[in-house]
């Protein structure tokens, strides 16, 4: 059967993206890392500064997908098709891509990949840095009706090309999909395209989700909720999209995004996202504007819907295919604005306050389940009113130095770390597990001798590096007596 008689009737299966709900008072995930290499690479992009072009506004793909025409000279026809299936990893993997390009609007490139029942197929479409040339990804069943599709509109902001066409599909069963590259506008075109494609057996299904687009983006529906959520990122272009509205209100003065490796011991691809606004209006048009790019950090965004899409930060020849499998928590959490942190009180095993040569402090006793010091406090600012308000949901980071380990020059073993979220009022608890200590001072007690180490904390906002905003308190640490 020719295929033009397998193409007169296209369907669109309709994507729909289930709710998560979120609990903003409990901590998701117990972080100990310093967090020192987070940041942003640039400033945030305005979107009122870039304009697209209205007719480019896509209101319906059927309208201009309706017949693949085999009379067109760009267009692979089907005795040959290129396979997009490549020898696999170890680990399953199978990452194959071509670079190419159509000249003629509403031409294709037609390719095909088998696929077993739960195989994982994704796409990614990278295109010019030419706002003139609009490339979209389509995919089809082996009826040739269509699958998904990807069409953005292109946004250029300056050295950052259009954000990548992408789609990622589960296959039901045993079957053959066939994957389309069209050019939707411009005729004498030279600029290529370059197709990747990655097939594995580990999908990054949760819920049955699959959300390698913006449109199948997960709605965090945050609500000054802090949301998060576990994903995995499992080949050099998947990706996870995600939306969130920032309103304007106090308690969005800030928005935290944070990327929290599950494991961060035996990661070996890392992440990294991209946050997006869309200059289009309508239903299912998307005009992506790269406002920010990073790996976390707190953000002053402009009231707006905004998507963020997390990817792989390796690219394709570095991404070890054999470790594939990168499991994090995506963080997207509103906060109000913090001007003070005030540590009300710390406690310990066996806690009591004693004077040793230092002066009088609390004392807490070495314990093997680990020893921990636990830290009660409060963040505040002052609103409106001129009242001290409790700071919304601001991420903490506490920090004890035991200082014995500087003085016997080990210094790298010298810090422990925590982290908190405040509560709605602004008060946290904050514990932070200890090191075994080592004994360094001593102090003659009445009936034995007394070997202890003394400890410094410091609690602060865990995005200022430069401790502006900062409470800090020392205590005894005591390893044993003789």
């Amino acid at each position: 059967m020719k295929i033009i008689e397998k193409l007169l009737i296209l369907s669109i299966c309709l994507i729909f993206t289930p709710a998560l709900v979120v609990n903003a008072e409990n901590e998701y995930l117990s972080v100990s890392d310093a967090y020192s290499d987070i940041s942003f690479d640039s400033t945030i992009k305005e979107p009122n500064n870039y304009q697209i072009e209205e007719d480019l506004f896509k209101h319906s793909l059927i309208n201009e997908r309706d017949l693949i025409d085999e009379s067109n000279s760009d267009n692979d026809v089907i005795s040959s098709l290129k396979n997009t299936v490549n020898d696999r990893s170890e680990y399953g993997i199978s990452v194959w891509n071509e670079t190419d390009y159509i000249s003629q609007q509403n031409g294709y490139k037609l390719y095909y990949s088998d696929l077993d029942e739960g195989q994982y197929f994704q796409a990614r479409l990278t295109v010019p840095n030419d706002t003139s040339v609009d490339y979209d990804l389509v995919l089809y069943d082996s009826n040739f009706s269509i699958i998904k599709y990807s069409n953005l509109i292109p946004v250029s902001s300056g050295t950052s090309a259009p954000v990548e066409e992408s789609i990622g599909y589960v296959a039901p069963s045993d079957e053959t999909i066939y994957i389309a590259v069209w050019l939707y506008s411009s005729n004498n075109n030279s600029l290529p395209f370059t197709l990747t494609t990655a097939i594995s057996d580990i999908n990054d299904d949760y819920s049955g989700l699959i959300n390698d687009n913006v449109n199948e983006s997960f709605d965090t529906q945050l609500n000054y909720a802090n949301f998060n959520v576990a994903r995995k990122i499992v080949s050099p272009i998947d990706a996870d999209w995600f939306k969130f509205t920032v309103i304007d209100d106090i308690n969005y003065s800030k928005i935290r995004l944070l990327i929290i490796y599950n494991y961060p011991e035996s990661t070996v691809n890392e992440c990294e996202f991209d946050l997006y606004q869309n200059l289009a209006t309508g239903v299912d048009n998307y005009a992506l504007l790269n406002v920010i790019s990073g790996n976390g950090g707190e953000l002053t965004l402009s009231p707006g819907e905004y998507f963020l899409r997390v990817r792989s930060s390796e690219s394709i020849s570095n991404f070890d295919l054999n470790n594939a499998v990168t499991s994090y928590s995506i963080e997207i959490g509103p906060e109000s604005p913090i001007e003070d942190i005030e540590i009300i009180s710390i406690t310990g095993p066996h806690a009591n306050t004693v004077t040793y040569n230092e002066g009088t402090m609390l004392r807490i006793e070495a314990d093997d389940n680990p020893s921990y010091i636990e830290i009660y406090g409060r963040a505040t600012y002052t609103d409106d009113l001129n009242l001290t308000t409790g700071a919304y949901n601001i991420r903490l980071q506490g920090r004890a130095l035991n200082t014995s380990y500087d003085l016997i020059g080990q210094s790298a073993l010298a810090t422990d770390f925590g982290q908190v979220r405040t509560n709605s009022s602004g008060y946290f608890t904050l514990r932070i597990d200890l090191k075994p200590g080592i004994g360094y001072r001593s102090y003659s007690a009445p009936l034995s001798l007394h070997h202890y180490d003394v400890v410094e904390l410091n609690v602060r906002n865990l995005f200022d590096h430069n401790d502006i905003i900062h409470d800090t308190r020392s205590f005894y640490y005591l390893i044993y007596c003789t």
